[in-house]
C-alpha cells in the first residue's frame, strides 16, 4: 500500500513527469520508493484497476508519450 500512495502523491505534485514510458514516472516511483520495477507496475496497474488513475492516450501513437493522470 505504501507505493500506492507514492504513487498518488507524486502525481499530485506539480513537476512530476507522468509520462508512461518506465523512464519517466515509474523511474521516479522506485527512486522515491526503492522498490523494483514489477512493483511499480503491480501499483499502477492496481491504482487502474480501483479507477484512481488512469491512462491518458491524448492521441497519442506511441506509449511512451502516454501520461499516468
Amino acid at each position: 500500500m505504501q507505493i500506492r500512495s507514492q504513487v498518488l502523491q507524486l502525481l499530485a505534485t506539480r513537476g512530476t513527469d507522468p509520462r508512461f514510458h518506465d523512464s519517466y514516472l515509474p523511474k521516479t516511483i522506485r527512486a522515491a520508493t526503492g522498490c523494483r520495477p514489477h512493483q511499480v507496475w503491480e501499483a499502477l496497474y492496481g491504482l487502474l484497476a480501483d479507477g484512481l488513475v488512469y491512462i491518458d492516450h491524448d492521441q497519442q501513437p506511441s506509449a511512451d508519450n502516454w501520461r499516468w493522470k
